[in-house]
């Protein structure tokens, strides 16, 4: 095994997984040491394979042996990759990218709703050995892997405990199968708190302090990032909107309560209504034409909706009080018709304190499926432990 230097070689290993590819002059002045001993220890690490020269804008590999000094620098895939895998209701989103998070690539597949959750794992495993093949990468080389998956799951054992509410991932462990794919330890998220968190870090620098994300879909879920880090509470239950009773004296859920916001919410509850009004072939995207329309009867369906979301939310918001509420999923192509009447209901609801600076929008990133995979493979390099853990992983490559 190749001998490297101790304390430095960890320090530069760390600020590039942490902050990215750098030239010889960034790391120096990262590392406050002098060009020299970055240069030695530059062209060591370079000949033992742990870096490589990228080329300019495009972050591919060079082919020199050493590179010259105003060349960025990488660390090369023989060390690891990391990989995403994110699980949505009728789609799979694979993510591969490197230990200094550069994206290496991605592949999306669409399937039926009705895909059986072992079905869906499948189709991951297929895609993600499809991507790992147009990298020249085998599975043997992923050193973390994200999942994420559409349902709640115990984020340690992987078990769906919730049985009755759980939808095609009644009886699967995702976590399980996962790890049949690499010998990756797998970090295990619900999907919708992975896409609080890329619609965090969409919003740039300086970002909220708190941001909570509703993805209103089949289901209503919310994930909260608190500083860019996702709350998911001790066992990865948090966000279960959804399964909030705004009514307790109405229709029983799946869950076990009555009232549930999903019932008023959810997909399958507002296209009911809007099919009643435009056809049984219709669904959001019709009832957003009609609306441009001037269809009033679909208005009122999707302020009906918002208003149920709106008083959700207000108890949320006295709880938590978050700077930011952003609106994702099917319904929230409503635009201004729903967030208006979700943030008109917040501000009823809600304490004066909490809703005074209170900003509640719409996604960013609902068209790009990639985006929930990217904030992954981040979410890979971020935190102490993770961190030293992918350094420890170079060093004994």
């Amino acid at each position: 095994m190749r001998t490297i230097p101790g304390a430095t070689a960890r320090r530069l290993i760390r600020h590039l997984i942490t902050d990215g590819p750098s030239h010889r002059a960034d790391l120096s002045r990262a590392l406050g040491v002098s060009r020299t001993t970055v240069t030695n220890l530059v062209a060591e690490l370079t000949e033992s394979g742990v870096l490589l020269p990228l080329d300019h804008g495009t972050a591919a590999p060079r082919s020199s042996d050493r590179p010259p000094l105003k060349q960025q620098l990488g660390i090369s895939t023989d060390c690891g990759v990391l990989a995403s895998a994110v699980f949505r209701m009728t789609s799979v989103t694979l993510a591969l990218g490197t230990l200094d998070g550069r994206l290496l690539g991605t592949c999306t597949e669409q399937f039926s709703r009705d895909l059986t959750g072992d079905e869906r794992m499948e189709i991951g495993r297929a895609l993600l050995t499809e991507v790992l093949a147009s990298c020249d990468l085998d599975a043997d080389q992923v050193v973390q892997m994200h999942l994420a998956v559409n349902t709640q799951c115990d984020r340690e054992s992987g078990e769906v405990i919730t049985q009755q509410a759980a939808g095609p991932w009644r009886g699967v462990n995702p976590r399980l199968l996962a790890e049949q794919w690499t010998p990756a330890r797998v970090h295990l998220e619900n999907t919708a708190r992975l896409a609080g968190l890329a619609e965090y870090r969409a919003l740039g620098d300086p970002g909220p302090r708190s941001l909570v994300y509703v993805h209103l879909a089949w289901g209503v879920t919310m994930g909260q990032v608190v500083d860019g880090v996702i709350v998911p509470g001790s066992h990865g239950g948090a966000g279960e909107l959804g399964h909030v009773s705004i009514d307790p004296m109405g229709l029983p859920c799946d869950c076990g309560n009555r009232g549930c916001l999903t019932h008023y919410a959810g997909l399958d509850a507002v296209v009911a209504r809007i099919r009643a009004v435009l056809g049984e072939d219709s669904g959001v995207p019709e009832a957003v034409t009609a609306i441009a329309e001037g269809s009033q009867a679909c208005a009122t369906i999707i302020e009906d909706a918002g208003e149920s979301v709106g008083k959700a939310l207000a108890m949320v918001c006295n709880v938590i009080d978050p700077d930011v509420i952003v609106l994702g999923g099917e319904l929230a192509t409503t635009g201004a018709v729903l967030s208006e009447a979700v943030r008109a209901e917040v501000r009823r609801r809600a304490l004066p304190l909490v809703t005074r600076r209170l900003d509640i929008t719409t996604a960013a990133t609902a068209a790009d499926l990639e985006a929930p995979g990217r904030a992954a493979l981040a979410a890979l390099r971020d935190g102490t432990e993770l961190v030293t853990e992918l350094v420890e992983t170079v060093l004994a490559r």
